[in-house]
């Protein structure tokens, strides 16, 4: 680094009491070996040198050396960020200077780098927003020349002593020179900030780091490699996933015959099959029809196929297999008949597969084996561009080069792939997935691994309920024989909550494409489907809700009844349920769909019909429009109070969309009535306490220009004796003609007093 400037002074004081004392003298040393390697710099050596202390024997430094101290000068970090220190410049830019919180390596339009390149440039190339920090650091530094700070480095999350290997690093400001308001002034609000280290597998640093960069070329030996190492692991020492044995293959698979030539082989026979689960992004321009299907069975080539296809063909025979099940290739498109035969075997094919490859692109024509995050100076060197270089002493002697960047967690539900419906119940069912996304990641019952990177899945909490459905599922399925009934019900709608919030390309695949596993459950349970829902839970799983948002979201053309969840595009809960011991108010007198298909009852429905029997009540419109309001949070209507915090808080519980549904106003439909389905008894000495600071749904409860209550609008007498007070839930519906109602909304917790063990005013009405 001789084009960085010498600083003037010393950037360190002497170390803390307690440091480390193998290092204290070893400063020339150290330094002599970073000059000799063109690594050393005057500001943030004593990093370089004190990350390995981390790497030290327990008996040598004791449990109390997780932390240590880096004590520099501003003007001397300054300086050498300006002269091009990829670490000064990380901590200039990030923690000293970014109060707007931006990123340092991004690919925003105003953070981009003065040329695109990797960490091969690192020591001549100086980012953007360095050059902008330098010069506001230097601007503050004029009327703070002295100033210097004291920084706390500790490893975090996954460090155990006993192992002494590092992954995460956390830097925080513990002391400065300044006055307690200019720091604050200064720093604004960010204090410290997360660093993940990286090292090549190969290095004599990896046996002290944790984290591997991760493979930036998919299609490599390497990766390949790992996956069949991984498979190999699978069958040698997991005892919770199945064996790998032949299996009966599908009707019809992928026979792959050479490297240019497929053949759509429908021989029954047992072997070893791929499946693929990808996302089609819009009509298939090749797919197997009634017109092409004598052609593909004798025979095509494999360059016809669109891109992603290929390149799962190609992966199956890295992967020493030639046969492969595609659902556009091996499922006739424009056969009713075929589909009504084939779509509920998906289920089998996925469970039966040696291996799912699961594509994560957004669309069939997009290739997944491409090179991601490439250096565009140097192609070749395997290391993603958001690395930057930082040198390592060993704590035997000796520098590497180590990689370093900002912590950035890998989110798996992120990936398009996991944002598709259909996908959904393939990675349920497959008992082991390799995802081919912006990583290569490896899914089976028993592990879930990255081909290189950080593998700390916490952070993502979308992605870990997809792999606790999947561990649940398997669980329940390897004890058929005495399920836990309530596990399983929970596990269902645990499953349509994260289904709801995935997307279809066609909206009447809602049912279809969750068949799999509505298959899968009736063999477990032994229930009846309906439309979504299970006989033996109604009425209880009628009280699904849209929570937070009132407004339906309908497809454009019938899909399913109203009291199903599928009828709507809504992200649907079942969270808001009644406890267990609710005393249950209605009767399910019939329940029936009428399928598309007779020979595909868990596919699409045409028609539903459920007669119940329970207690309905009519009451004030406005009164029931605001409860429900305040339980779900939607504004008021124009000219009247609007709560911008609550329609806020209902953005950021939807993710940030604010849709053109949720800006409308909410009212109910004429003749809507309340149906009463659950009552929770409370006491009302319970209810007295209760009084004045109860909250409803979630929302505030609201009160009418009297004072009163609105959760209390059945009853608002005196209480009489023998009435108790109860929390009912239900259903709002609204006549639709014939006779019959259609479901509006659920409502919970609606306090009301009566005689709950045994009302006698209960109607039969038709939901349709």
């Amino acid at each position: 680094m001789a084009s960085r400037p010498t600083a003037t002074h010393q950037s360190w004081d002497p170390p803390p009491q307690g440091f480390v004392q193998c290092y204290q003298d070893a400063d020339d040393g150290v330094i002599e070996t970073l000059k000799e390697s063109s690594t050393y710099c005057p500001s943030c050596y004593t990093i370089t040198r004190d990350l390995s202390v981390f790497a030290e024997p327990p008996d040598a430094i004791g449990s109390k050396a997780a932390v240590v101290f880096w004590d520099f000068h501003l003007k001397d970090l300054v300086d050498t960020a300006e002269g091009g220190c990829h670490f000064c410049g990380f901590i200039a830019s990030r923690l000293l200077d970014d109060r707007n919180l931006t990123f340092f390596y991004s690919n925003s339009s105003n953070t981009q780098r003065v040329t695109k390149c990797c960490h091969l440039a690192a020591r001549t190339e100086v980012h953007k927003n360095v050059l902008r920090s330098v010069a506001n650091l230097r601007e503050f530094m004029e009327g703070e020349p002295d100033a210097s700070f004291t920084v706390a480095v500790e490893p975090v999350v996954d460090y155990l002593i006993e192992e002494r290997k590092v992954g995460k690093v956390r830097f925080t400001l513990a002391r400065s020179t300044l006055d307690g308001e200019v720091v604050a002034k200064f720093l604004g609000y960010r204090t410290e900030i997360v660093v993940e280290l990286y090292t090549l597998k190969d290095t004599r640093v990896a046996k002290h780091l944790r984290y591997r960069p991760v493979n930036i070329d998919p299609s490599s030996d390497a990766c390949i490699n790992q996956a069949k190492s991984w498979i190999q692991n699978c069958i040698e020492n997991h005892p919770n996933c199945p064996g790998l044995p032949d299996s009966q293959l599908p009707t019809r698979v992928l026979k792959i015959i050479d490297d240019n030539t497929l053949q759509l082989y429908a021989g029954n026979e047992k072997a070893q099959y791929a499946t693929l689960s990808y996302c089609w992004g819009g009509p298939q321009t090749f797919s197997t029809t009634l017109s092409t299907l004598t052609q593909y069975t004798t025979g095509f080539s494999t360059s016809a196929l669109p891109q992603t296809l290929q390149d799962a063909v190609q992966v199956t025979k890295r992967l020493g297999l030639k046969y492969i099940w595609i659902d556009s290739l091996c499922i006739i498109q424009d056969s009713p008949a075929d589909k009504s035969h084939e779509i509920p075997r998906m289920a089998l094919y996925y469970k039966n597969a040696y291996i799912t490859i699961c594509a994560s692109r957004d669309t069939c024509n997009e290739t997944f084996l491409n090179t991601t995050d490439a250096c565009s100076v140097h192609p070749l060197t395997g290391i993603a561009t958001d690395l930057l270089t930082i040198p390592y002493v060993l704590p035997s002697g000796g520098v590497e080069s180590i990689f370093f960047r900002e912590e950035s967690p890998y989110w798996l539900s992120w990936e398009p792939i996991s944002k598709r419906a259909w996908t959904l119940q393939e990675r349920i069912l497959s008992p082991r997935v390799l995802m081919f996304g912006s990583r290569t990641i490896w899914q089976c019952n028993s592990a879930q691994h990255s081909d290189g990177g950080n593998e700390d899945w916490t952070k993502d909490t979308r992605g870990s309920a997809h792999q606790r459905l999947q561990l649940d599922f398997t669980h329940s399925s390897s004890s058929p024989s005495s399920p836990d009934t309530t596990a399983l019900y929970d596990l269902w709608h645990r499953t349509i909550h994260t289904y709801s919030t995935r997307t279809l390309t066609y909206p009447t695949d809602k049912l279809p494409a969750i068949a799999g596993l509505a298959i899968e459950f009736a063999n477990l349970s032994g229930d009846t489907y309906l439309a979504g829902q299970w006989l033996s839970q109604l009425p209880r799983e009628l009280l699904w809700s849209t929570y937070p948002s009132l407004h339906l979201l309908k497809p454009p053309s019938y899909r399913a009844p109203s009291w199903s969840w599928a009828s709507v595009d809504n992200d649907v809960t079942f969270s808001r349920l009644p406890p267990s011991d609710a005393i249950c108010l209605a009767t399910v007198i019939s329940c029936s769909v009428e399928p598309e298909d007779s020979e595909s009852p868990f596919a699409g429905v045409k028609g539903g019909r459920l007669e119940i029997e329970a207690l309905v009540l009519s009451l004030d419109k406005e009164l029931v429009e605001r409860f429900m309001r305040g339980q779900y949070m939607v504004p008021a209507p124009k000219g009247k109070d609007y709560d911008w915090h609550r329609v806020l808080l209902n953005m950021m519980r939807r993710g940030g969309k604010d849709g053109e549904e949720e800006k409308g106003e909410w009212c109910m439909p004429e003749g809507t009535v309340l149906l009463v389905l659950y009552a929770v008894l409370e006491s009302k000495k319970e209810r007295v306490s209760e009084e004045g600071s109860e909250k409803l749904g979630g929302g505030e409860v609201d009160e009418d220009e009297t004072g009163e209550k609105v959760e209390d609008v059945v009853k608002s007498e005196e209480r009489e004796p023998g009435n108790n007070l109860a929390s009912l839930f239900g259903l709002l519906i609204a006549p639709v003609g014939d006779g019959n109602y259609e479901r509006i909304a659920a409502f919970t917790d609606l306090r009301a007093a009566g005689e709950w063990d045994a009302p006698s005013n209960r109607s039969r009405v038709t939901i349709v």
